[in-house]
């Protein structure tokens, strides 16, 4: 069986599985899949969709759509750098499931050696606070040495805990630096793989096989993609408003095949946030199935569900343009 991703047909023992063209966490379907081979489908999902999925404001889409992948909802991470008492510190930031969890990453342990003692200062978060003193304690126990507070009483278990609930500050609304690294390579790789998997899907092996999918498995498969040629304009390289008119629909995923010679991909997601237009088709290279009637993929997220038509019925049903409108 042939897998458009390896270029190469297996033997019949080789396991398949149902590769999503957009991937679960996405808002994707099986109604719009194709098959590859199980070793490759795992890879393509590790190495090329979860970059993209993992970058923030792709994340933050999905977070505020309730988008669940196989690992269930995802959880919106707005944790960064703050400053406590003059100092920076990490602090942890998400909301997950209806919770929010806002506290300190990593303590901070600050040592002052006097003569006779060590005067030990921690900030952390309170559950990190008590483990921290707690194995202090018993660490200077086995040494058979003391431990007090700074009034000079004993540490015991127990006056660590009321310490801590005495001296435990909540800060409800931090300020937050959030330090966000974008990889647009990471956006083409995933895009070349959608095109290269919707190609496969509208037009099957011939495509597989083409001059065009050769280059989009280049695109997938390098670690320094800088130095090759861009297939396409992709975003964040690249973004025209005006290009995507008819295929930005809120909430909305829309994939078209232009009717037009050469065939090109458009990929609108959510709503245009993020575009790509990718041809499909270099005049003489394979007979495409679609000529002068083009293809539309629709996705509506709110709603799960899925939808094609030919680029023709598309333009005539005009889903773009809201109910209200005349």
């Amino acid at each position: 069986m042939y897998c458009v991703y390896c270029n190469e047909d297996h033997q019949a023992a080789e396991k398949f599985s149902d590769e999503h063209i957009i991937p679960e966490a996405l808002g994707g379907t099986k109604s719009f899949a194709i098959r590859t081979c199980e070793t490759i489908n795992n890879t393509i999902g590790n190495e090329v969709d979860k970059p993209f999925i993992s970058m923030f404001p792709v994340n933050a889409d999905r977070f505020f759509l309730n988008l669940a992948s196989h690992r269930g909802l995802p959880a919106l991470d707005l944790g960064g750098t703050t400053v406590i008492d003059g100092k920076e510190q990490e602090i942890q930031s998400t909301v997950k499931d209806g919770e929010k969890v806002l506290k300190l990453t990593k303590p901070v342990i600050e040592t002052l050696k006097e003569p006779d003692r060590d005067l030990i200062t921690i900030s952390a978060d309170p559950q990190q606070a008590r483990q921290i003193l707690l194995g202090k304690l018993e660490a200077v126990t086995k040494q058979g040495k003391a431990m007090t507070h700074q009034d000079g009483s004993p540490v015991t278990p127990e006056s660590i805990e009321r310490y801590i609930a005495e001296h435990s500050v909540a800060v409800p609304q931090p300020s937050i630096l959030i330090k966000l690294q974008l990889s647009g390579l990471d956006a083409v790789r995933f895009f070349c793989k959608v095109a290269l998997a919707t190609g496969f899907c509208i037009a099957g092996e011939s495509f597989g096989r083409s001059v065009v999918a050769d280059k989009l498995r280049t695109i997938i498969r390098s670690e320094n993609i800088e130095d090759l040629p861009m297939p396409g304009a992709f975003w964040p390289f690249y973004k025209n408003p005006e290009a995507f008119k008819f295929f930005s629909i809120p909430d909305t995923h829309v994939l078209a095949v232009l009717a037009d010679e050469p065939h090109v991909l458009g990929i609108s997601l959510f709503g245009g946030s993020y575009t790509a237009l990718v041809p499909l088709h270099e005049v003489g290279t394979f007979e495409w199935p679609l000529t002068r009637e083009g293809r539309v993929f629709r996705i509506s997220l709110k709603d799960k569900w899925f939808k094609q038509w030919s680029y023709g019925d598309y333009l005539l049903a005009r889903p773009w343009v809201p109910p209200s409108t005349p």
